[in-house]
């Protein structure tokens, strides 16, 4: 197909638009090699620059070029237009589509020497927009009629057909239709935003916690004006968000707020098979396995976190303390995971944890990933143990738990803490094995638990308990292995969903270029590739969006790789059709991915080029 025609040589026929690109002349636009491969993604000359612009700008009001919120193309002004009929002598009108018209099947732009026209009525079956198409005269030409109509469905038409209707009918049919169904068409048009608006919602949620911290301080609860201005500033203004916030019953636009952080933790991506999913809990564990394998004392554990000593973690100092542990996780999984660590901890409006209560979750984390995934591994003849006593364990933490705490309302992190002290009668740090036998014996209720066998637990099978809690065979146990073994869950599910969501969202936004690269690998169109030609695609997708921060580590490409893997091949096909993005409290209203084509390119800054 060309990439544009001249009608009568009056008249320009384009797609899209006109080009960044001067000047743009007929003759420049004939040297497009279009013919013999397809457009690039990433322009490498004016000639690149030019073909991607004829087939993705726009026109606006305003004078000049701007970038494009489309991420390909310009956006180009009245002088734009101008300086192509100057450059290109007999051309007095330009007519392009690619979008659909605000009203109507036409729009008239420049003065009226641009016109979209756009001759698909109800646009994808749930626009419902007219249809147009432009009638010229020889006589009177570059001079035109425009005509609009609503094409009836093909259903309709057949039957129209049948009966030998005229051409008078089929309008008068369309026209009814259109006039009798627009309340229903723009209820199917606004789900299909809602719809669209939830996938670059999840698929943007790391720049959006970036601008609530930019914009608030770190403060959750927005009202509806900084809500907006968040959501507008990372997802565009072409959204209708005051339409939105009904919609999901955010609450009183005046006087009303809302949790910022609860808001985007409601929408979710995940895979419909659950094979799928696998990945989420080995993802986490690597993230946070260096933290297990350290030998730290009670105090330094606290330093770690509560750099300046001021009895509180920061959020500047909780990223600072993962970048130093070497968290195999990425800045923007990293701004993730930490509203889930600061969840409810405010003092004066600033986020705020206790040391212990940081390290606990950190545990949390570690425990949840290594029950699950069976990830990890114990010394010596402990591991049975571990596994025998899982129940016993619980149990042991649910006493703990239980017991009697300065005040009724103490943490439960804060009961595990003050029990570690207390153990460690020597004050070292550490607890050695017969501190910790002889103080776990005396809780209440220890002496009266069962093991998994109905036998009542005695003092030497707390000792072998005890000697298994030593994760790392040092004959003492740290404060991380005591949390570790004992500590009652508290923010793991909700962290490890919140690092498996990001990872995915990733795979969500560049689906189709992914699904692209894998087919090139499909020699034989069968749908499946090995796994190492997909961790191939995989790793170079994210050496392109590095520089984003919006990637992977490699353990993360190598969980989903092994997660997606059946005999050694890997069905991307069905990996991309499997994705939904849902609302959890709607989840009735899941979005299915499947067959949904999405090419996502990096923005383009237009630059204007000279010359050649």
């Amino acid at each position: 197909l060309p990439l544009c025609t001249v009608i009568g040589g009056n008249v320009f026929v384009v797609h899209a638009g006109l080009s960044s690109v001067r000047p743009t002349t007929l003759e420049r636009i004939r040297q497009i090699r279009h013919t013999t491969c397809t457009m690039p993604a990433e322009p490498a000359d004016a000639l690149d620059t030019l073909w991607v612009d004829l087939l993705w700008s726009d026109p606006q009001d305003e004078r000049g070029l701007q970038e494009s919120s489309r991420g390909a193309g310009v956006e180009f002004g009245p002088d734009v237009t101008s300086a192509f009929f100057k450059d290109n002598p007999g051309i007095k009108l330009i007519i392009r589509s690619h979008n659909v018209p605000e009203q109507g099947g036409y729009q008239r732009h420049h003065y009226n020497r641009v016109i979209t026209l756009f001759s698909a009525s109800n646009y994808c079956g749930d626009y419902g927009n007219k249809g147009a198409v432009l009638v010229f005269d020889g006589l009177t030409f570059p001079s035109y009629e425009a005509y609009e109509y609503y094409a009836p469905p093909l259903e309709l038409v057949a039957g129209l057909v049948a009966q030998e209707k005229t051409v008078q009918d089929w309008l008068a049919l369309g026209e009814k239709l259109y006039t009798a169904g627009q309340e229903e068409l723009e209820e199917t048009i606004w789900a299909k935003e809602v719809q669209r608006l939830t996938v670059i919602l999840v698929e943007s949620k790391p720049d959006l916690l970036k601008q609530l911290r930019k914009v608030t301080g770190g403060k959750y609860e927005v009202d509806f004006v900084t809500w907006q201005y968040i959501m507008t500033a990372v997802l565009g203004s072409a959204w209708n968000f005051r339409k939105a916030w009904d919609h999901w019953e955010l609450g009183r636009k005046t006087g009303g707020v809302v949790n910022f952080v609860d808001f985007l933790s409601r929408f979710t991506v995940c895979l419909r098979n659950e094979a799928y999913m696998s990945f989420k809990y080995k993802a986490i564990f690597t993230a946070f396995n260096h933290l297990m394998s350290l030998e730290t004392s009670l105090e330094d554990t606290a330093s770690m976190f509560d750099t300046d000593g001021d009895g509180q973690v920061t959020v500047e100092e909780l990223c600072s303390a993962m970048r130093k542990l070497n968290a195999d996780m990425t800045e923007a999984q990293l701004e993730s995971l930490i509203h889930v660590f600061f969840r409810g901890q405010t003092a004066g409006g600033v986020l705020t944890l206790a040391p212990h209560e940081c390290l606990s979750r950190f545990v949390s984390l570690m425990k949840c990933a290594q029950e699950t995934s069976g990830c990890g591994s114990v010394q010596r003849s402990a591991a049975p143990a571990l596994r025998q006593m899982r129940e016993v364990f619980n149990a042991i933490g649910q006493a703990i738990a239980r017991t009697p705490a300065d005040t009724p309302m103490t943490p439960t992190a804060d009961r595990f803490h003050a029990l570690f002290d207390e153990l460690d009668e020597d004050d070292s740090g550490f607890i050695e094995i017969e501190e910790m036998v002889s103080g776990l014996w005396k809780l209440p209720g220890i002496q009266e638990l069962e093991l998994a066998n109905q036998e009542k637990l005695t003092k030497e099978k707390l000792s072998e308990i005890a000697q298994a809690i030593d994760h790392n065979g040092s004959g003492t146990v740290s404060l991380m292995e005591f949390l570790f073994a004992l500590q009652v869950d508290d923010i793991a599910d909700t962290a490890v969903d919140v690092l498996a969501d990001n990872i995915l969202s990733v795979l969500l936004r560049h689906r189709s270029s992914v699904a692209a690269v894998s087919h090139l690998y499909d020699k034989e169109v069968s749908g499946t590739v090995s796994m190492n030609d997909f961790r191939k695609v995989l790793e170079a997708l994210n050496a392109c969006i590095e520089e984003t921060m919006h990637n992977w580590s490699q353990s993360q490409i190598d969980c989903l790789c092994e997660a997606f893997n059946t005999g050694g091949r890997i069905e991307y096909s069905m990996v991309f059709d499997s994705f939904e993005v849902v609302d959890g409290l709607r989840p009735e209203q899941a979005v299915s991915m499947k067959g949904r084509n999405s090419v996502v390119y990096s923005p383009i800054s237009p630059p204007v080029l000279e010359g050649g």
